[in-house]
Formats: structure tokens, sequence, C-alpha cells
């Protein structure tokens, strides 16, 4: 399976991604080395770090009632609650901003803002070094800026406390493991001694002030009396919902549905086996009726002596009668149901209507028989909560006191760094990505299918020789062409009988007569002509064809064209402007005239192909009409150079003028993949 095709199906193929990546691989790169050295910069400055720990069990239990900030509306939190609802009750407090300002304040804020100095041992001391000069201007710009805020705002105290406070809460970290009665207490600094009294003072202060935080004032009488205020309402709930089931006479609501829908559903049995029954019977009746009938009336039958006698005659009227009698009692049984089911479904209609007043009272039954369990609990809680405060009674216990770390944090600055340099690598990619979309040039097929949904021809890439000119073999033969030209003429050679291959599969079945093809572009200088120079001298190598020209109407004069591209050519090459000196003056339409002479003669001399070199898009009308004239338009793009939309505008002018294009030639293609990654795709 072909490349175009692997890309038809499924994308972008694993070349195209990568020639993406190389093709910006210089932002890429520079993205990744700016993030390696920033991580190496910011690594350098970090000083070595240790940690204080220590441990606190919170026993389970009721100790004190916590209420929700809504009481005064008569709502609160559960009592019993759930346990790692109380852990994490006490994990806040511990790491609440006032004890924190009250450890500070124990210690001074200025033990906590001073700059700590980085060791210059290990494996970034080098870096550490070359960096100690820039790491102290920053830290006196820093200090200069800090000391400016605080004399503006006039509460340098206060500033300094917050700022103090902010460096705590940053290096403090307080958690408890999952189904566990423990909490952990650490705190990380510059000094072992710093960490092990800063978590020491917390603890003491936590353990002081946590009973004042736990208490409520007025518990007790609060839930005592919305208590009984619950247990009124309540009792005015129950009141109404039993009135309104007495004004229809139900006890059960439900219950009720379900035996006046039971009994709706045996009526409607019944009745279907009465029609039943009753279709039965009309069929005996009329059947019965159909044979009397037919005896009274069959003369033929009464010649015969075929007739029924006396006794059966009498009996078919004795059963006939005894099947209507039948037939009007299960007439007279289906209107009874029918009046059954009327009475029935008016009484389901109106236990019905009292379903949502019902409903309605019994979910406000529930809730305040809810809030009434709950307050009462509460109300007894509350009581003994009180004596618990008076007797300063706590369920917090010092596990482990603080410790005081013999040797520094891991660092793991190996890690980052190789953690940075992913992220560099990753961003590099991600960048590369985003220059190709921002990037409004075409560069490979998957470009032009993506972006024009057009199909690509060919691609055509840079030349060793460094350009794509016509040589004959005459010239190779003769080695006036040195080694790499000749290799890139058969290089040329063979894209160029590709590119046959595909125009001629493009040519309809129902074609008749010469192939006219126009090679033109979007703008000027993308290499229309030599394009054009060298398919002609591939359908003209081509024994299938009799005779080949190649038709210039770029309105260009034969002395403007490269030396080397007209000598010693295999096909007829004529010009559209040659022997018309007045052609300019004419303007487009003149031109546009004489191309359509020449074609009509080219047509009636026995040409089997035409190829067209047209002017660019963006000169004007006459390449569109002249378009409109041939068979197939070819439009060549320069990679790398002309805007997609560009492209896009002038493939819509050729459509909108009638013009069949049938693709694009991708001109100087550069591979940016290396050939031997490229090889092995």
């Amino acid at each position: 399976m072909s490349e175009s095709r692997v890309r038809a199906e499924h994308g972008r193929t694993v070349r195209d991604l990568l020639e993406v990546v190389f093709r910006h691989k210089t932002k890429g790169a520079l993205f990744c080395l700016f993030v390696v050295v920033t991580a190496l910069g910011i690594l350098a400055f970090v000083p070595a770090e240790y940690t204080s720990t220590a441990k606190l069990m919170v026993r389970r239990g009721n100790e004190g009632l916590f209420l929700d900030s809504i009481t005064s509306a008569g709502q609160s939190l559960p009592l019993h609650k759930e346990w790692e609802s109380e852990i994490n009750t006490e994990l806040e407090i511990l790491g609440s901003r006032e004890l924190i300002i009250q450890v500070i304040q124990s210690f001074g804020p200025d033990i906590f803002l001073q700059e700590p100095e980085p060791s210059r041992s290990g494996l970034l001391g080098p870096v550490r070094a070359v960096l100690g000069p820039v790491r102290g201007f920053f830290s006196r710009c820093r200090k200069a800026l800090s000391r400016g805020s605080e004399g503006g705002s006039g509460d340098g105290g206060q500033g300094a406390v917050d700022r103090a406070a902010l460096v705590v809460e940053e290096n403090l970290l307080i958690k408890s493991r999952e189904k566990s009665d423990i909490i952990f207490v650490s705190y990380t600094a510059v000094s072992p001694e710093l960490a092990r009294q800063v978590v020491a003072r917390l603890i003491d202060i936590y353990l002081e002030s946590r009973i004042d935080v736990h208490k409520v004032q007025g518990a007790h009488l609060f839930f005592t009396q919305q208590t009984e205020q619950l247990l009124s309402d309540l009792k005015a709930s129950e009141e109404a919902i039993k009135g309104i089931k007495s004004s229809v006479g139900i006890t059960s609501l439900e219950d009720s549905r379900h035996a006046l829908q039971t009994s709706i559903e045996a009526v409607r049995a019944q009745r279907l086996q009465d029609e039943a029954a009753l279709a039965a019977a009309n069929s005996r009746v009329e059947t019965l009726r159909s044979m009397l009938s037919q005896q009274d009336s069959d003369a033929s039958v009464a010649k015969s002596g075929a007739l029924l006698d006396r006794t059966e005659h009498q009996a078919l009227q004795s059963t006939l009668r005894n099947e209507e009698i039948t037939q009007a009692a299960l007439r007279a049984g289906l209107r009874e149901l029918d009046g059954q089911l009327v009475r029935l479904r008016r009484e389901l209609d109106a236990i019905n209507e009292l379903e949502s007043p019902i409903r309605r009272l019994e979910r406000e039954q529930g809730m305040l028989e809810e809030k009434y369990r709950k307050y009462s609990e509460n109300r007894e809680q509350a009581r003994i909560n009180e004596e618990l405060e008076i007797r300063k009674i706590s369920n917090v216990s010092v596990v482990q006191q603080a410790t005081l770390p013999p040797k520094a944090n891991p660092s793991g600055k190996m890690l980052k760094l190789l953690a940075a340099l992913f992220l560099g690598a990753a961003g590099g990619i991600a960048m590369t990505f985003g220059a190709d979309c921002l990037d409004p040039a075409l560069h490979s097929a998957a470009d032009v299918s993506d972006r024009l949904g057009l199909k690509t021809l060919l691609e055509l890439p840079i030349l060793s020789s460094g350009e794509l000119r016509f040589s004959s073999h005459r010239k190779a033969a003769d080695g006036k062409t040195k080694g790499h030209r000749r290799d890139d003429r058969r290089r040329a050679e063979n894209f160029f009988e590709e590119l046959l291959f595909k125009v001629l599969a493009l040519r309809t079945p129902e074609h008749v007569g010469p192939l006219s093809i126009g090679i033109a572009s979007s703008c000027a200088g993308e290499g229309v002509s030599t394009i054009a120079v060298h398919l002609s001298a591939a359908f003209a190598r081509d024994y299938r064809f009799a005779g080949t020209v190649l038709l210039d109407a770029s309105l260009k004069e034969p002395s403007e064209r490269p030396q080397g591209e007209m000598d010693d050519v295999p096909f007829s090459w004529q010009f559209v402007r040659a022997g018309h000196d007045d052609a300019e003056s004419a303007g487009s339409s003149g031109a546009v005239e004489l191309f359509a002479g020449q074609l009509t003669r080219m047509t009636k001399n026995g040409h089997a192909v035409i190829v067209v070199d047209l002017p660019p898009v963006s000169q004007g009308g006459s390449t569109l009409r002249m378009a409109a004239a041939l068979d197939l338009v070819i439009l060549v793009v320069e990679a790398g150079r002309v805007p997609w939309r560009t492209v896009q505008q002038a493939a819509g002018f050729l459509a909108d003028a009638n013009a069949s294009v049938c693709g694009i030639v991708l001109n100087r293609r550069s591979l940016a993949v290396p050939k031997w990654l490229y090889r092995k795709l």
C-alpha cells in the first residue's frame, strides 16, 4: 500500500508527525533548554530542610456539640457525626490562622523571615557558587521592596506577622490516615531546632484553646425550646393527615389505591370474557337465523325432499330463542360492568386527588420527626457538654512529642531534574505542533489534504543540485553535466512519470481527442514553467502519445525563458504571443482570444497531449478563462512559501470558473526528517 493511500485512510502518517517535529526543532530545543536551565537555577537556591513530627490521638466520643452557623433558624449538625468528620474538624483547628499567629508571636516573625543560605556542597554546589551573586541581588531587591511596602502601609509589624504566617502555613503539614485516630503534625524549617520548637509550641497552644473552641453558650436552653416547638408542630401535622383520610373513609392511601386498581382489573377481565361470549352468541344466532331463513325460502331443496322435518325445525327455533336470551343477558352484563368501571374510576380519581396534599403532609411529618429526634438527642448532649466544659475534660492525647530531626530531608533533586527534562521535552514537542498549526504555508501532502481538501498528485523535493532544470539525454551523454545533475535528471524523470500516470488515471473514459492539461499557480515564481517542461517531456517519452506540444500561455517572451530549458526538447514548444506584437496592447481579452485560437489549431493538427503553461491566478481573469477551456488543471504550490489561504482562494477562483482542478503539485518540498530515519519509517 502506498504512502498516499495510508495517509488517505488514516490521516497523518508517522513521517508527517516527525516532519513537524524536525521542521520546528529549533523552537522545541530552545524551550526544552529554557525549562532545564530554569529548573537548575531554582534547585541551586533550594536550601537543606529539616522536618520535625509529632502525633496526637483523638479518642472516640462526643466531647462537645458542634453547632452550625444557622442554629437560630432551628437547624444544627448531627450530634453523632462520622468519625472522619470529627478528625477533619480537629485538623482545621490545628491549622487555623489564629493558632499560627500565636506561635509566631511566641518566637517573633524575624526568625521565620530570614533568608536561608543554600549549601554549596553536593551535586549542584558549583551551580550555586556561580549563581550566588545573582541570588544576592534578587534578595536585596526583594527586601528593599518589602521595606517600601511596609513604610507605605504604616503597619510594618503586622505586615511582618502576616508574611511569617504565610511561611509557616506553607511549611506546616497536618494530616491523618484513613480510619485512624492519630493526627500527624510536622513542620519543615532550615534549622532542626526551630522545626521542633514550632511543632511543640503549636501543640501546646492547641490543647489549651480547643476546649474554648468547642464551647457553646446557651445550647441546652436552645435545644429545649426547639424540641418543644417541634413536638407541637408534629402533633398538628398528624391531626391534619388524619382529618383528610377520615373525609374519604380510608386508612391507607396505598392500600385503597391498590384495592381499587385490583377491582378495576377484575372488572376489565370479566368484561373481556363477556365480550368474547357475546361475540360467540352473536355468531350462533346469526347461524341459526340463516339456517331457518334458508329452510323457508329454498324451493329447490323442498322439491328434492331435503327439507328438515317439523320436529327438527322446532328444535332449531327453540335453540335460537335460547341463544337470543343468552345474547340479551350478556349485553345487560356488559352494561353493568361498564357502570362498575365508571364508579371505580371515579373513586380512584378521588383518591389520586388526595394524594398530593397527603404526600406533602407526610413529608412534613417525616421531616418534623427527624428534627424532633435530633433536637432531643442534642438537648441531652448539651447538658453533658456543660459538665465537660466545667471540668476541662479533653479527648486528645499527645502520643509522640515533637522530634529533633537528625539529618536533612531527601531533596530528590535528580528526580526533579529528570521531571524538568521530561516536561521540557514534552513542552518542546507541543510547541513544535503549535508552531506548525500557526504556520500559514503548506509543507506536505497532509497539510494540503487537511487545509485545502485537495489531492496531492506529486511532491517534488529539493534536489541535490539545488534546482530542478530540464536537461536532454544528449547533454548527459556528452558528459557536460556532473554526476549529481545526472542523478537529479533520473529522479525528475521518475517523478514526472508518476505524475503522468496519475493524470491519465484522472482522464474520463468518455474523453475523445487530445488531452489538454493546464499548469497554473496562485502566485508567480512557484516553478510552473519548469514543471510544465518536465511533464511535456514525460509525455513525449511515452510511445503511446504521437505528438506532445507545450503551449506557453504565461505571456512571457521566449527570450525571458531560462537558458537550457528550450534546447533540444523532445516536444513542440509554442508561445501564445509568438508572432503577435500587439497582444500586450490588446489586454487580457486579446491574450485569451490568441490562446483559444492556438488551442483550436493544435487540436485540429492531431496533437495527442497539449500541456499549457498558464499565468498565475493572481494576475487576473485571463488565467481563469484559459483554464476553463482545458480538460485538466494542475495547481503548483511552492512548499513553505505561499500561504494556504492564498492557494485556497486560487483553487476557489478556478472552481468558480468551471475549471477542472485535478490536484496539487507540491514543488520544492524540503525534507526535515533525516534521510536515514525517513527510510526506516
